[in-house]
């Protein structure tokens, strides 16, 4: 468990290295600028829709007194709720609208280390295909995803495991995103249900793969530029080292 968490999280080390030393910058920029844009746009929705919820949960207030520390106080516990929410939609909009662009890199990735395979040729089907594919892991991931989460919230009323429920709950978005970053090398060769029982094998590596890609979130716009790509080469390299996909497409 511990060596699959570390193989997972130390292959971002090298995945920079590896995009430079082989010149990825296309997919670098392509997928960086849309990672930008997706995260500003759910910042900034965020923010707009948390006044409007705020003023309706402070409209059921009904004393004068105090009333604007309440409403500012709203103001941020439903912007910090809001933006939470859309932290947790946001792997799975960024997995689908740069699907087209990071299973040709991480096919990319596999012809460079392997000298064989990998080629995945840009196509109008072959994009389809792909954005088809993401939206099915998209969709039934954040349906276990949330439904995870908010029994672990419930969980928390619990005194004596509240204090476990924060790293539990992180730890459940690591895997998941780490699942992302996998599955862009996985969906060349498995149906959606291999994929997911290839992730179940190995989920201490995505959960690994899936820390570095949410620590590299927390940083303000360099860590939305480089996750991306950073995600794919890392899980990448780190399937090809597992050298036990199976074959069934």
């Amino acid at each position: 468990m511990i060596q699959d968490f570390i193989s997972g999280f130390t292959s971002y080390f090298g995945a920079f290295n590896f995009v430079i030393k082989h010149r990825l910058y296309k997919h670098l920029i392509i997928s960086g600028l849309i990672s930008l844009i997706v995260g500003a746009i759910i910042i900034v929705t965020s923010y707009a829709i948390s006044d409007n919820i705020s003023d309706f949960l402070a409209s059921f207030y009904p004393w004068e007194w105090g009333a604007d520390y309440v409403n500012t106080f709203l103001e941020y516990v439903s912007g910090g709720l809001i933006l939470v929410t859309g932290f947790l939609l946001f792997k799975y909009i960024l997995l689908v609208l740069i699907s087209p662009f990071m299973g040709p890199l991480s096919a990319k990735v596999e012809t460079i280390i392997t000298n064989k395979g990998g080629n995945s040729k840009f196509s109008i089907k072959q994009i389809s295909y792909e954005m088809v594919r993401g939206l099915r892991i998209a969709i039934r991931n954040i349906t276990r995803e949330i439904f995870i989460t908010l029994l672990l919230l419930l969980l928390s009323l619990i005194p004596l495991i509240t204090v476990f429920i924060t790293p539990i709950i992180f730890l459940v978005q690591a895997y998941f995103a780490g699942f992302a970053s996998f599955d862009y090398f996985l969906e060349r060769r498995t149906s959606v249900s291999q994929s997911v029982r290839y992730i179940k094998q190995h989920r201490w590596q995505a959960v690994g793969n899936g820390t570095a890609f949410l620590l590299l979130l927390l940083i303000p716009v360099i860590g939305l530029f480089f996750a991306p790509v950073l995600g794919t080469v890392a899980a990448t390299r780190t399937a090809i080292k597992n050298n036990d996909t199976p074959d069934v497409i």
